[in-house]
């Protein structure tokens, strides 16, 4: 009895493994780690960090004076050392109004990362508000 009951218990074991093993390579058929997805929550502070990031970096390497104001959309990905995102921003030039800028920032996940944050590219303005 016992040794049936065993028998029963690892045949059971053994197909819920093998059922769950192929329900997640099937439903990642046709989509992979890099490709981008909508951010749903545009007001984590991860993202905000990013977008401000993207902001100040560009100035110091355009010699510009951008004030971030808000990320209005964003992307999201997995990278190999990281995420990338591939954000819409709100940020304006002295005292006029809003304009919007794409940026492409990579952050890092590496415990000694000094540096976390990359800006890929800037690009913009788009349009104004």
């Amino acid at each position: 009895m016992c040794s049936s009951y065993q028998a029963l218990r690892f045949t059971i074991l053994t197909f819920f493994s093998v059922s769950i093993f192929f329900n997640i390579s099937v439903a990642s058929v046709g989509k992979t780690s890099h490709d981008w997805t909508p951010i749903k929550n545009l007001s984590n502070p991860e993202v905000a960090k990013a977008g401000k990031y993207a902001v100040t970096e560009h100035n110091l390497r355009a010699h510009t004076s951008l004030a971030f104001v808000r990320v209005v959309d964003g992307k999201i990905k997995w990278i190999n050392t990281g995420v990338g995102y591939k954000l819409t921003i709100a940020a304006k030039n002295d005292n006029t109004s809003w304009r919007i800028y794409v940026a492409v920032v990579d952050d890092s996940i590496y415990m000694n990362c000094i540096n976390c944050l990359k800006l890929k590219s800037f690009k913009g303005p788009i349009g104004s508000s």
